[in-house]
């Protein structure tokens, strides 16, 4: 062997173990990439579903509050006045509305302290019923301080669903004990919530309580209501609130990769798993292909021993193709991420729209249902029983209406409805705000209000306003975690064109109403102050902010017409000036209360073609529709509402439904209903405005659309308005 053939063999080895050792570490290290990958995701949608289940129990908890405020408020000061909360329909009413608009609260009831139930919002009267063997009321019974206790899941036998009890003390103004009020948590809700996610063959989402009893899981298990023998989570929560882990046994069989967080406000925890043979499956075929180019390259190498030529040239090309597919996986990885991002996101719409769409169906139905006892009630017998069936139905009307304001921002915060905006007094909505701020703010913020004398009115989205405020109010009290000031104040300015020219964005000089909120927190540098806007922008920690707040608030006050400026220092506080146009046209009293001017319902002799699948909301619009005098004919679908346009003669007005079962939906319908029609008017009404008739959050040129849920007056002047167009 001659020392070149020495050389070129010792090189054909060397190659050949450095292309073996390059495709074991390349395969090493992607599957160390897949792991971390996954365990990045799972914390990132673990921390998500931990916010999300704390907001559903702070919902129901904030019932809870409520119910004792009532009590207080309607004079409990002993044992003996609670428990006259078991007579009378007022009480159960209340609880009623209270459970409208949480379709995760299943029932609300009041227990004395004794563990008797005195009232329940599903039965009328109150079935005889004791719960002093149940873990709540064990706990709270010892317990003095004022805070909710989550109970252990009970299964109903007949149904056989499960729920869990949120559960709170009712003490009088002068400590005394009374009893309980208990909110039953349907189970069923976080299951859904966790089968939206999608997380594939393999995948699990599991709540448990701090103590290990398993809360609720999909895909469903044995085991609810338990506590599992499974790795404690409560070593690793200790020093963190968030964490992943990997378990050789699962509670259904196969080793999983585990990611573990918790609530700050309650005792619970969320699990997020997925088994390793679901996250390295794209592994697994990457390595068979690595190796399998590997192999080749080396087969290759070993070959260009003898030839110097075609080895240098193999070596070339091997070089080459993997550095490109290195990039491609590369490429791919990045791909991946944004995809896996986009699907959250659409997931997340996808649920909230779609429960929004079926909820104001119902309330539509709800409030017609209402509507219809308060004309009727005028015409009858004027009577202790008439009265009171009129405030219950006032009542009820107030809380579906505050049920349709929970749906609107649901689909506010999937960017799925327009702003609905109002003419409204800021400094009244602020006022109204107080209460809400300071339980939202805790006892070591001060909160202070500066609301000026006759602050103009101003045209916005109220909601979509007291989301920005509250909004901004978290972000002061999470600069202050050591207590601090809160001060908000609202009043009229001018704004003038060297002030406008400091502004990033372009806004026409005049008169605005300003709302301020400052706070004496940690303050922003220059760099951060810079970024405050931008869309996901956060200084906060991992699971403690999503940075959507303020870019929230600019787009909101944005589509206002109005603009945002911040003043911040370092140590020194921050300000953020919410500046909108005041509107001038209103209608008011002396007092300068808003008073709508009396109009009279207005009637009408066409005839209206209705088209709605919902059978009690079809049946809602035509009562009222031929309530007001029109000729109506209806149909639940397309297909059906075609042949009676075919058959019916002339139709003055199609009213139709934008969600329509089958293949033709209310546009298509009012396509081809035009399109044969050409003078014929059309209506469309909906609950969902990811549909046809909606672009960029903005009705389409020249359509005419009535949310729901709507009104008797808000159909007939709809109708009415549409006709005489």
């Amino acid at each position: 062997m001659t020392r070149s053939t020495h050389t070129l063999f010792w090189l054909g080895l060397l190659t050949v173990g450095a292309i073996l050792g390059a495709a074991l570490g390349a395969t090493l290290e992607l599957r160390y990439r897949n792991v971390a990958d996954a365990k990045r995701d799972l914390t990132s949608l673990d921390l998500l579903l931990v916010e999300e289940t704390s907001r559903s129990l702070q919902s129901v908890d904030l019932v809870l509050r409520s119910v004792q405020t009532k009590l207080l408020a309607d004079g409990v000061v002993d044992a003996e006045s609670y428990a006259r909360k078991e007579a009378g329909h007022e009480m159960y009413a209340f609880l009623q509305g209270r459970i409208a608009g949480l379709p995760q609260l299943a029932a609300l009831s009041l227990l004395a302290a004794d563990g008797r139930l005195i009232k329940f919002s599903r039965d009328a009267p109150v079935p005889e019923i004791k719960v002093a063997d149940e873990d709540f009321f064990r706990a709270l019974r010892e317990q003095s301080a004022d805070r909710a206790f989550v109970g252990d899941p009970v299964e109903d036998r007949a149904s056989g669903t499960w729920t869990v009890h949120l559960a709170r003390r009712v003490t009088t103004q002068a400590g005394t004990f009374v009893g309980f009020v208990l909110g039953a948590i349907d189970i069923a809700y976080f299951e859904n919530l966790y089968r939206s996610l999608r997380l594939g063959d393999g995948g699990g989402v599991s709540l448990w309580r701090r103590d290990g009893t398993l809360l609720a899981r999909y895909p469903r298990i044995p085991g609810i209501g338990q506590r599992l023998p499974i790795k404690s989570f409560d070593g690793m929560l200790d020093s963190a609130d968030f964490g992943t882990y990997e378990t050789e046994r699962s509670l259904d069989g196969p080793a999983r990769l585990v990611a573990t967080a918790a609530s700050k406000d309650f005792p619970i925890v969320v699990n997020v798993t997925r088994t390793f043979d679901q996250i390295l499956a794209d592994w697994r075929r990457a390595a068979l292909t690595i190796l399998g180019i590997a192999t080749l390259a080396a087969v290759a190498a070993a070959f260009a021993i003898w030839t110097l030529v075609r080895q240098l040239a193999a070596y070339e090309e091997l070089a080459v193709a993997v550095g490109e597919r290195e990039k491609a996986i590369e490429e791919r990885g990045k791909i991946e991420a944004q995809l896996r991002q986009a699907q959250k996101l659409e997931a997340v719409g996808q649920l909230t729209g779609g429960i929004a769409h079926d909820f104001n169906n119902l309330l539509t139905v709800i409030l017609g249902g209402l509507e219809t006892i308060r004309r009727r009630l005028p015409a009858l017998p004027h009577s202790t029983d008439t009265a009171r069936i009129a405030r219950a139905a006032d009542m009820a009307v107030q809380s579906v209406e505050s049920a349709a304001t929970l749906t609107h921002r649901l689909l506010a915060f999937s960017r799925n409805q327009p702003l609905d905006p109002k003419i409204l007094r800021p400094d009244e909505l602020v006022q109204s705000m107080t209460e809400l701020l300071r339980r939202t703010l805790g006892e070591k913020i001060e909160l202070e209000t500066r609301l000026s004398a006759g602050v103009w009115r101003i045209r916005a989205d109220p909601n979509q306003l007291e989301n920005a405020i509250l909004n901004l109010a978290v972000n002061s009290r999470d600069a202050m975690p050591d207590g601090g000031r809160l001060t908000i104040e609202t009043r009229n300015v001018l704004l003038e064109d060297n002030f406008v020219k400091t502004l990033s964005e372009a806004a026409p000089p005049g008169a605005y109403v300003l709302i301020g909120i400052t706070d004496t927190g940690t303050g922003m540098d220059q760099a951060t102050l810079e970024r405050a806007f931008e869309p996901f922008y956060t200084t906060k920690e991992v699971g403690k902010g999503t940075g959507l707040g303020l870019s929230q608030v600019y787009g909101f006050v944005r589509q206002s017409h109005g603009v945002v400026k911040i003043y911040s220092e370092v140590a020194g506080g921050t300000s953020v000036r919410l500046y909108l146009p005041r509107h001038e046209e209103h209608i008011g009293t002396a007092e300068g209360a808003v008073v709508a001017p009396h109009i009279q319902t207005p009637r009408g002799a066409e005839t209206i073609l209705v088209v709605e699948d919902h059978e009690d909301l079809r049946q809602f619009g035509v009562q009222v529709l031929e309530d007001l005098g029109y000729k109506v004919i209806s149909a639940r679908d397309g297909p059906s509402a075609i042949k009676l346009l075919e058959m019916a003669g002339p139709i003055d007005l199609l009213f139709t439904d934008v969600v329509l079962p089958g293949r033709m939906n209310g546009r298509n319908l009012a396509d081809a209903a035009i399109a044969s029609a050409p003078g014929l008017k059309v209506l469309f009404t909906t609950g969902y405005t990811r549909d046809a008739v909606v672009s960029n959050g903005t009705l389409d040129m020249g359509v005419e659309v009535l949310p729901k849920p709507f009104t008797y007056r808000d159909l007939a002047e709809k109708v009415r308005r549409v006709l005489d167009a």
